[in-house]
């Protein structure tokens, strides 16, 4: 895949499937130059200017497909999200909600559990209490027979 990185220092908007690879590090890779760490630090500088960008991006279609009701592809830019950013707890939520409103309630649980466990093993904490308290409604009220819409409303307040 080849792009022109000027979107990085413009304010271009990032192609849509630059966003959606951005955590495959094509256009800036894993290079280290140890003898140059001022040219590290410059692409440490893209590197985290490119996950701004992606994020946004992607969250921005997240939140348009949700807002059409095309919760599978809200799914799809939601994991890009947390593939690019793995400890994004506001990604996390909003995936977990989409899933339930997409009638995926072992989904959304698997994506706590999974997010539960990245945050223990790379970082050694816990979720924060939001992701926290949103993950034992799943697990405690899925038959409120208001759970469902209560979830679309707070999807539709919160995402993005």
């Amino acid at each position: 895949m080849e792009h022109d990185i000027g979107f990085l220092t413009a304010d271009e908007e990032m192609p849509l499937p630059v966003a959606l690879e951005a955590h495959h590090d094509h256009l800036v890779g894993s290079l280290e130059f140890s003898e140059n760490p001022q040219l590290n630090a410059m692409l440490n500088h893209y590197k985290s200017q490119l996950a701004s960008k992606a994020t946004s991006l992607l969250y921005r279609h997240a939140r348009d497909a949700a807002a059409a009701r095309n919760l599978d592809q809200a799914v799809y830019f939601l994991n890009r999200i947390l593939l690019l950013s793995p400890h994004n707890e506001t990604a996390c939520r909003n995936l977990m909600r989409v899933h339930v409103l997409n009638g995926c309630r072992a989904s959304a649980i698997e994506t706590y559990e999974a997010f539960r466990r990245n945050m223990r093993e790379s970082l050694g904490i816990e979720p924060d209490a939001k992701t926290k308290r949103l993950h034992m409604d799943i697990l405690s009220a899925h038959e409120d027979p208001g759970y469902h819409s209560r979830i679309g409303e707070a999807l539709d307040s919160v995402i993005l």
